[in-house]
Order: C-alpha cells, then structure tokens, then sequence
C-alpha cells in the first residue's frame, strides 16, 4: 500500500490526472457510475 502511494506521488500531476481519467472511464463504461448533480453531491 505505501509503495503504492510512493508510486503517485512521485508521478507528475498530469499523470495521476490521465490515471484518474481512464479510471473514470472504465468504471462508466462498466456501469459502476450514475449521473448526479451538483446538489446531489
């Protein structure tokens, strides 16, 4: 786990931000996500 976390930090900011990305990506098109509004935050 702690390697884990030295892995992120010491990727540039726009790395982690493309990780995330894809990350984001996967899980929509797997159906883990659902559309909310701000206010339903």
């Amino acid at each position: 786990m702690e390697l884990k976390w030295q892995q992120t930090l010491s990727q540039p900011e726009s790395a982690i931000l493309e990780e995330l990305a894809e990350k984001a990506l996967r899980d929509s098109l797997q159906g883990k996500t659902k559309v909310m509004g701000f206010d339903e935050l």
